[in-house]
């Protein structure tokens, strides 16, 4: 996560001698960054010594201090109040937070699938800014991040990728899991291979069939004859 950085503000109201009811300066403007803490702090002058309160209007808080974040970019008003208790005068501020770029995120860090399924690494990518990504991908992972996993691929597979946003270049560590997907058995003989049987009455037939399993399941055989065990 980027560093914050705190914006002091040291806003004078020195010239803004408290000797009418109500009197407004002309708007100053500050820029920050997104996620900077701003405080503003401001000086009055009261020729009368009295005790001087100050107010501050959202988005500041009643210190005069604001904690931007992320995807607060924009342009915001805000007001300062010097009050003695009887005149007051006031200062608006406009603040001006423009966007801070972030690095891409990771939203998982594990990948669960079954076997013939696809991943697609990208999926799980995230930038806050929509910024145009670049990848770089691994074995068995395609240059586009994509697998087409097939049968026999069950397994933990750590893969390591890397994402670019033009900015930052951040390193991402997935954890692959792959779950085996049974497969129905394979038939490899079967006699009489005929479809259409000719017998005579009281003649017999031997069937025999021939099969195995890639997942090595036991095998169990059933016999029907015009659906008939």
């Amino acid at each position: 996560m980027a560093n914050k950085k705190t914006i002091l503000i040291l806003f004078c109201l020195i010239f803004l001698i408290l000797i009418i009811n109500f009197s407004t300066a002309a708007v100053k403007t500050f820029k920050v960054k997104e996620n900077d803490l701003v405080k503003f702090k401001a000086e009055a002058i009261d020729p009368d010594k009295d005790n001087i309160i100050y107010y501050y209007s959202a988005p500041l808080d009643d210190k005069g201090e604001w904690q931007t974040d992320f995807d607060d970019a924009g342009i915001y008003e805000t007001e300062i109040t010097a009050s003695d208790g009887v005149n007051q005068v006031k200062q608006k501020v406009k603040i001006i937070v423009e966007n801070k770029n972030q690095p891409p995120q990771l939203t998982d860090n594990q990948i669960i699938v079954k076997e013939t399924q696809k991943i697609d690494l990208k999926k799980i990518i995230l930038d806050p800014d929509k910024d145009v990504l670049s990848y770089e991908f691994n074995p068995p992972f395609s240059k586009d991040g994509t697998w087409e996993t097939t049968t026999n691929d069950a397994g933990l597979y750590p893969t390591e990728f890397t994402v670019d946003d033009g900015e930052f270049k951040e390193k991402f560590r997935v954890g692959i899991e792959i779950l085996n997907t049974n497969q129905p058995p394979l038939i490899k003989q079967i006699s009489p291979d005929q479809e259409i049987i000719q017998i005579e009455e009281d003649e017999t037939l031997d069937f025999m069939v021939e099969a195995e399993d890639l997942d090595q399941d036991k095998l169990t055989y059933l016999w029907k004859l015009d659906g008939e065990i």
